[in-house]
């Protein structure tokens, strides 16, 4: 997804900073969990504008975990119910 978040950024569709997290964390929802709140703790201190959740709903767990990480810290989310969905949904906001 790191392709393609990059590619809307070099056309200007999207214009914003953008810290990835590693793809392998993915495989693993506790993993996952503990480094999204890492890099979000790291990342709103500095945030110049509101930061935006590019994950699915589906990432964390099929009982709203994504959405209920991304109310807990302030974050907007993109409405997507998967990985595949965010980048289709960040096109669509263009």
């Amino acid at each position: 997804m790191k392709n393609e978040i990059s590619e809307l950024r070099r056309q200007k569709s999207i214009g914003v900073d953008v810290v990835y997290v590693s793809k392998t964390f993915h495989d693993d929802y506790g993993l996952l969990e503990k480094n999204l709140r890492r890099t979000i703790k790291q990342t709103l201190p500095r945030a110049q504008a509101k930061p935006v959740l590019v994950y699915g709903d589906l990432c964390l767990g099929p009982n709203g975990e994504m959405k209920k990480l991304a109310e807990e810290y302030g974050l907007a989310k993109i409405d997507a119910l998967n990985c595949a969905s965010t980048v289709c949904s960040a096109a669509r906001e263009r």
